[in-house]
């Protein structure tokens, strides 16, 4: 925690945007069970406090509400006693963008358990976090739904541009 409280706090893109994160934040922090962790740095303007919310694997699966999106600098831990519960947490998660897998070198995943990641998320980074996002081809930032509307476009790199696009066919036949 030592090393999480130095981070410091950074502006968020819009007040509103900025709103419903301060929202979100004191709704999963109220729950029963939570330990909640805040930037204890002072709150001014649009400064995006990170938080941190502690739970068991368990309360996950159980409340609605911790599985939905805290868009801003938050973070959801919760620990498991063995990979045979991991299945079950990444199936009720639905789609994800990104998903960090710390191990160490002599484990290896199950392939039943790469097939339910595979399933349910756009990037997977192993022993590390996920950066922000990059205009570079090898970033990818899309997954199921609803990590994005549509899994099949990336919101970076270039071919963002193909979320844009629509294609039309014209034909056109010469009369004569």
């Amino acid at each position: 925690m030592t090393a999480l409280e130095q981070q410091a706090a950074v502006p968020m893109l819009h007040p509103d945007i900025y709103q419903k994160f301060e929202a979100r934040k004191r709704q999963v922090f109220q729950v029963k069970g939570m330990t909640p962790y805040q930037s204890q740095q002072s709150q001014s303007g649009i400064i995006g406090r990170w938080g941190l919310a502690q739970c068991q694997i368990s309360q996950l699966i159980e409340e609605a509400t911790l599985r939905e999106e805290v868009f801003g600098p938050f973070t959801m831990l919760s620990s498991f006693a063995n990979l045979a519960e991991l299945p079950a947490i990444l199936n009720v998660l639905g789609g994800q963008l990104t998903c960090s897998i710390f191990k160490n070198e002599d484990l290896a995943l199950d392939v039943s358990l790469e097939q339910v990641i595979i399933e349910n998320v756009g990037r997977v980074i192993i022993n590390s976090v996920p950066t922000g996002v990059s205009v570079a081809e090898a970033m990818h930032h899309g997954g199921p739904y609803p990590a994005s509307s549509d899994a099949r476009f990336t919101a970076v790199g270039p071919d963002s541009i193909l979320r844009f696009t629509k294609e039309v066919s014209w034909q056109k036949h010469d009369s004569q």
